[in-house]
């Protein structure tokens, strides 16, 4: 399911009940804390900090990874994750395979949610689409299935309300 399925409902996914619910614009009732999204490339996103370095992120619930960091962010914001001595891993979508490296990020905030210890592929790729030079990265559904996720792009807002399975990561 893509943007234009996601632009035209509200859609909400409880990971919890492993429902998916799609309705009208507006008709979903709010659940939980709102996040400001942003739409104008026709791809949610949201601005927000991993490990205190501000970046922009997709939120992409087609990728089961909790995360995905570009390598561009990466080269340009040195802090934002370690992962010397990684191990390669080989990540691949519908577009085909991408060369990657395993890190752990010790923190991503997602609204007013802290979220530590996140499992991370770091895009080795220059170019194509895990090179996104406006985006750090991808926020998958590994992190987000920790959630009862709203999207309303009608109104540019995600609402996150934790599952009863949250887990923030701290303890990992």
């Amino acid at each position: 399911l893509g943007y234009p399925f996601f632009a035209a409902a509200d859609v909400r996914v409880d990971p919890d009940r492993l429902t998916m619910t799609v309705g009208k614009p507006g008709a979903l009732p709010p659940l939980g804390t709102a996040i400001s999204i942003d739409t104008d490339r026709e791809l949610p996103e949201t601005s927000t900090t991993m490990n205190r370095v501000p970046g922009r992120f997709l939120l992409d619930t087609g990728n089961s990874n909790e995360l995905l960091v570009f390598h561009a962010f990466v080269q340009a914001h040195p802090s934002a994750v370690f992962y010397a001595g990684s191990h390669y891993a080989q990540n691949s979508g519908v577009g085909g395979g991408s060369a990657a490296v395993r890190a752990m990020v010790n923190e991503i905030d997602l609204g007013p949610y802290k979220m530590y210890n996140r499992y991370a592929d770091i895009m080795l790729a220059d170019n194509g689409a895990f090179a996104d030079r406006n985006e750090a990265g991808n926020i998958g559904l590994g992190t987000l299935k920790n959630f009862v996720f709203t999207f309303d792009l009608a109104h540019d807002a995600l609402f996150l309300d934790p599952t009863r399975s949250f887990d923030n990561g701290r303890g990992r």
